[in-house]
């Protein structure tokens, strides 16, 4: 019997303060009949959700830190984190019009115009088009996710792309009435508008995989947003936006809710809105509130409605967020982002912001936080790529390809430590695991039978890829520094 018939080769990736990034190899042993503390199962009977994929976000503030890098490091860049060698990025949420990341409010019909034949995607053209058509180039493969925060102003009561109505109502006693929303008459407009924007993506050659429908729907900023009902909603889709892409047999899928996982009462409502759920494929989830545990609370009561996670940062102050601290800290990200997301049913995870410069912009407005941070920082001064925690828990995430399957896995007797598995379509095995323990720990790994011990540092961070039979080694992208 030939080693190869005995052991089964391993690759980690692990990450702590001292060593992120840092790769190492190993075998698992056939050792049918022995205990595990983390046990996972391959059989069929026993697999969850098929993945989509992993990304970030597209903003005019991103494209625009990354269009002011040289070239040939733009290049370099964009290669990491998007050919399915590297990273492998599968996953593009574009901002339909402005963002809170942009240099300026826009719309795509900014003037009163109800055939919208002034409808035009120019005011992209000169940053994220350019960025998302290198992007494609690289990775044919890429899901647009389109997000729209504000509809034009003209379409809307009263009429500004802010979320906040203007002085002269701020002083309302409800914050619905302080709010700027769709205008009644014009959900058939609206609906024809985004309709326009995904046929004018696919002239581009950039297919439009999924719609959210409103941006953060229970919250109005000082930016481009409006707050939208759950009643709202549900007419806006079951009645306009649903039946017109139908009719179109248009492939993209609508995505309800788009916030987050503090409101999955409301998610329900919606969902119990017939003629609304008829045409959602999935809900959108964010993380900035609740816990991620409300994804499985709406997938066990919609099993046939399908769960991604569509945004998260992280913040450089740790006072930014009091009621979670979602910090410049690895680890938070992948117990609630990486594993807690997926753990519970999401088929895509999309950070936010793919790049920012080394004042957290280009921005335009105090409203706008200067303590976010992109996935990757794009320093112009020194023309340095600074690599942050949206980066390192993507790179974790990152050898559990499009296609592969959540499978079972169990952690016996260890409420904290925290996991996930997958199996890719290559037959390859992909473990997250996140060590709450503030001591080290030795760890009894098993997976089909196949065993192996892992020693876990304090608050370990780790993701194990286990080769597919007959492979001698899996590689595993090494993310740079």
């Amino acid at each position: 019997m030939s080693s190869a018939d005995v052991t089964r080769a391993f690759t980690a990736l692990h990450s702590d303060a001292a060593q992120l990034g840092a790769i190492e190899h190993g075998r698992l042993t056939a050792a049918e009949n022995t205990s595990a503390d983390l046990v996972v199962h391959t059989e069929p009977s026993a697999r969850g959700q098929r993945m989509l994929g992993f990304g970030a976000a597209l903003t005019q503030s991103a494209a625009l830190a990354l269009l002011a890098l040289d070239e040939p490091l733009r290049d370099e860049l964009l290669v990491e984190l998007f050919a399915p060698d590297h990273l492998g990025l599968s996953v593009l949420r574009v901002p339909i019009g402005a963002s809170d990341f942009a240099t300026h409010a826009y719309t795509y019909a900014d003037r009163r115009d109800p055939s919208l034949r002034s409808f035009s995607l120019a005011p992209d053209e000169g940053a994220v088009l350019p960025v998302l058509r290198q992007i494609a180039d690289i990775a044919p493969e890429m899901h647009i996710v389109a997000s729209p925060w504000s509809p034009p102003a003209w379409l809307k009561r009263p009429r500004h792309l802010e979320g906040r109505a203007r002085a002269r109502l701020w002083r309302m006693p409800l914050p619905w009435l302080r709010s700027t929303r769709l205008a009644d008459a014009h959900y058939d407009t609206y609906a024809r508008y985004l309709v326009r924007y995904v046929e004018a993506m696919a002239d581009l050659g950039l297919p439009v995989h999924a719609l959210t429908v409103q941006n953060e729907p229970g919250f109005a900023p000082r930016y481009p947003g409006m707050r939208m009902s759950v009643a709202q909603q549900g007419r806006f889709i079951g009645e306009h936006l649903g039946p017109m892409l139908a009719a179109l047999g248009s492939p993209t899928q609508i995505w309800a809710h788009d916030h987050n996982w503090n409101s999955a009462d409301r998610v329900l409502q919606l969902l119990d809105d017939p003629q609304a759920r008829a045409f959602i494929d999935a809900v959108a989830w964010h993380g900035y509130n609740g816990e991620p545990q409300a994804q499985t609370r709406v997938h066990d009561a919609h099993p046939e409605i399908g769960t991604h996670f569509t945004e998260i940062t992280s913040f450089a102050d740790r006072q930014t967020l009091r009621t979670a601290p979602i910090i410049d800290d690895l680890h938070w990200h992948m117990r609630n982002v990486a594993i807690g997301a997926t753990a519970n049913w999401a088929q895509s995870v999309t950070y936010w912001n793919l790049a920012l410069d080394e004042t957290s912009g280009p921005r335009t407005g105090a409203h706008v936080a200067g303590f976010l941070r992109g996935v990757v920082t794009a320093d112009h001064s020194t023309q340095q790529i600074g690599r942050e925690v949206g980066y390192w828990s993507l790179a974790h995430l990152a050898p559990v390809r499009p296609g592969a399957q959540r499978i079972h896995s169990t952690a016996t007797g260890l409420s904290d430590l925290h996991q996930v598995a997958f199996v890719n379509p290559d037959q390859s095995i992909v473990v997250l695991l996140a060590s709450e323990s503030h001591e080290s720990r030795r760890l009894a790994l098993s997976i089909d039978g196949w065993r192996t011990r892992l020693d876990l540092p304090p608050r370990d961070v780790r993701t194990i890829v286990v080769s597919p039979p007959g492979a001698a080694r899996h590689e595993v992208f090494t993310p740079a520094q």
